[in-house]
C-alpha cells in the first residue's frame, strides 16, 4: 500500500512538467495557415484568421489551443477576436509567456515600431558615382548631412491575458503597459535555470545594452538585469510587409545566444547565463553583404546553428543554406553549405517543389526545423542534429492554397528539453543538478528521468550506473557521503517506476570528478550533478 501511495505522489508531481510541453503544438502564420503537432505526422490547417506579421500562438497543456496574436489582435480559440483584444500595440515582434504560478495569465509581450526605424531616400542609399548600395552607416552619416533621416520610436510593451474569463475564452485584462522605449525589433524568451521561471531577452536600440527582465512567481519584475556586450543594435528595415531581418533566436539548452542585425551584415552569438540572466560575447560571423538572412535556427541538441539565404543577383534567385557545427572553435572555417542556384525562375510559384530553404527556420516539438519557402510550400529538416551532408529534408512536407508568407513567432522557451539519443556505453548527463547541500530531487527532474526510465524499460537486459557529484565546498568525507545520497534519490525514483533494484549501481564521487573548474558559482552549480552509464 506504501508503494502504490509512493508511486502516486511521484506522478502526481512529474505530470505537470510532462504536460507543459505541449504549449507549443499549434502554429499559426501568413494567410491563416498553420500546422498541428498534436498528430503524429503533424497535419496542416487553414483556419487561423490573421494573415500577416508574425503570430504567436499558445496551447493548453494538452496541447488544446488557447489563443493567437499578431501583438495587435488577440484571438480566442475559437477563432472570434478575444474580449478587449483589440488595439494592441505591437506588430514587430511578440511572444507569450505563461504566468509561473498561475495556469490561467499569460503574459503577451510586443514591440511595436511605427515604420521603420530609419528612412531615407533614394539618394542615401546608392552611390550615385558608382551605384554601388552604401552600408547603413554610410547611409546614416550622409541622411544626418542632408537633415532628411527619421529616427522612428520603437516601445517595448505587456499585456496580461486570463484565460479563465469568458467561459474559457479569455479576455485582455491588461494591455498597453510599456517597459521601455528604444528597444531594438526582437525579443526572445529563456527559460530559467530552475526550469519554472522565465527570462525575457530583449535589446536596446542604437546600444550594445541588453536588458534581461525576470519573470517569477510575483511576476515580471520591472528591474532588467543589463549586459553590456557586442555591437550598438540599428535597424533601417520597414515592418509594413510584416516581414523584418533582425532577429534573434536560442539554443534548446540556453546557453547560446545568435542575433542578427541586417545593418552590419553579421550575426552575433553570445553566452547566455539562464541562472543569472547575463549575456557575454562570444564572436562574430560575417556572411557576404548582398545575402538577405532570412532564416536562423539551433538544431535540438544547440550543435548545429542553420542560417537560410536569399540572394538576388542579375541572373536570378540563390538560395542558400549553412550549417556551422557549435562544437568545433573553427566552425567559421568548417561551415557546410548547400547552395541551390535559381537562374531562370521569375516567378515564385515555380519554385514550389523545388529544394532550396529561402525564408523562416524554426524548431518543431517533434525535435524538427520547419521552413517557409517564400511560395505556398512548408519543408523540414526531419533530422537536424546530423552534419549537412547526412541531412533527410523534405521540401514539399506541407502544400497550403494561399502563401505561408515568411515569419514564424518564437516558441523556444516551451519546447521540451532535447537530448542526444542514449548510447550503451556512453558515460552522459540530464541536468539533473542540485542546490548546495542538498540531494532532494525537484519536479523539473521527474520529465528528464522519464526518458531514461523508458530507455531501461525498452532494454531490460540493461543496468545503469548512478553516479552522484558534487562541487568542492565542504569537507570531502561529507562530500562523499553527500553524493552518494543523491545518487539514491535518483535510485528511488527509478524503483518507483518499476525498474528492478538489481538493475541498478549507485555510487557517490563527492568532488573528486569536477566536470568543471571550481573557480565561480556557475561551473560549482554544474558540478553538484548526476551521470549515467548504461551497459
Amino acid at each position: 500500500m506504501y508503494y502504490i501511495f509512493f508511486s502516486i505522489i511521484f506522478f502526481l508531481f512529474s505530470f505537470p512538467l510532462f504536460s507543459q510541453y505541449n504549449q507549443a503544438n499549434i502554429w499559426y502564420f501568413g494567410n491563416g495557415n498553420g500546422i498541428d503537432f498534436n498528430t503524429n505526422p503533424p497535419k496542416k490547417l487553414l483556419d487561423g484568421k490573421i494573415s500577416t506579421h508574425t503570430i504567436n500562438t499558445i496551447c493548453d497543456k494538452k496541447g488544446n489551443l488557447l489563443f493567437y496574436t499578431d501583438g495587435m489582435t488577440v484571438i480566442n480559440k475559437n477563432h472570434r477576436v478575444m474580449k478587449n483584444g483589440i488595439d494592441l500595440l505591437g506588430h514587430c515582434s511578440q511572444s507569450i509567456v505563461p504566468f509561473p504560478n498561475n495556469e490561467n495569465l499569460y503574459y503577451l509581450f510586443t514591440i511595436s515600431v511605427d515604420d521603420t526605424q530609419y528612412t531615407y531616400t533614394n539618394k542615401e542609399i546608392v552611390d550615385p558615382l558608382t551605384t554601388k548600395i552604401r552600408t547603413p552607416l554610410e547611409r546614416e552619416q550622409i541622411a544626418k548631412k542632408h537633415d532628411t533621416l527619421t529616427l522612428k520610436q520603437s516601445q517595448l510593451y505587456y499585456h496580461i491575458i486570463d484565460i479563465s474569463k469568458n467561459n474559457g475564452l479569455g479576455e485582455v485584462i491588461q494591455k498597453n503597459q510599456m517597459l521601455y522605449k528604444k528597444v531594438w525589433s526582437d525579443l526572445i524568451v529563456a527559460r530559467h535555470a530552475n526550469n519554472k521561471d522565465y527570462w525575457l531577452i530583449t535589446h536596446e536600440f542604437e546600444s550594445n545594452i541588453f536588458k534581461t527582465y525576470l519573470i517569477n512567481e510575483k511576476g515580471l519584475q520591472p528591474i532588467p538585469i543589463e549586459s553590456k556586450t557586442g555591437n550598438a543594435f540599428r535597424s533601417n528595415i520597414s515592418f509594413a510587409s510584416g516581414w523584418k531581418n533582425e532577429q534573434i533566436v536560442i539554443s534548446s539548452d540556453f546557453k547560446v545566444l545568435v542575433t542578427n542585425d541586417w545593418g552590419f551584415k553579421h550575426i552575433e552569438m553570445f553566452s547566455f547565463d539562464n541562472m543569472t540572466g547575463v549575456l557575454e560575447k562570444r564572436r562574430n560571423i560575417k556572411y557576404e553583404y548582398f545575402s538577405e538572412l532570412k532564416g536562423l535556427e539551433f538544431s535540438p541538441n544547440s550543435s548545429k546553428l542553420y542560417l537560410a539565404f536569399r540572394n538576388l543577383t542579375e541572373y536570378g534567385v540563390i538560395f542558400t543554406l549553412k550549417q556551422y557545427d557549435l562544437t568545433n572553435e573553427n566552425m567559421e572555417k568548417n561551415v557546410k553549405i548547400k547552395i541551390r542556384d535559381i537562374k531562370k525562375y521569375d516567378d515564385y510559384n515555380k519554385l514550389a517543389n523545388d529544394e532550396y530553404f529561402g525564408g523562416a527556420l524554426r524548431l518543431a516539438p517533434n525535435g524538427k526545423i520547419y521552413a517557409l519557402k517564400f511560395t505556398k510550400n512548408v519543408a523540414v529538416i526531419e533530422n537536424p542534429d546530423e552534419d549537412l551532408e547526412n541531412l533527410k529534408i523534405n521540401y514539399n512536407v506541407f502544400d497550403y492554397p494561399m502563401w505561408v508568407l515568411l515569419n514564424l513567432g518564437h516558441v523556444a522557451h516551451l519546447l521540451p528539453p532535447f537530448y542526444s539519443p542514449i548510447k550503451l556505453g556512453d558515460l552522459f548527463q540530464r541536468e539533473i543538478l542540485f542546490e548546495t547541500g542538498k540531494y532532494d530531487l525537484k519536479t523539473w527532474h521527474y520529465p528528464i528521468l522519464s526518458d531514461i526510465v523508458k530507455f531501461l524499460k525498452e532494454n531490460q537486459k540493461t543496468t545503469i550506473s548512478i553516479a552522484g557529484h558534487t562541487d568542492n565546498e565542504g569537507n570531502p568525507q561529507a562530500n562523499k557521503t553527500l553524493s552518494l545520497q543523491r545518487a539514491k534519490a535518483v535510485e528511488s525514483y527509478f524503483i518507483s517506476q518499476n525498474i528492478a533494484k538489481n538493475r541498478i549501481i549507485s555510487e557517490g564521487f563527492g568532488d573528486t570528478k569536477p566536470l568543471l573548474d571550481n573557480a565561480t558559482p556557475e561551473n560549482k552549480r554544474k558540478n553538484r550533478r548526476i551521470e549515467f552509464l548504461i551497459k
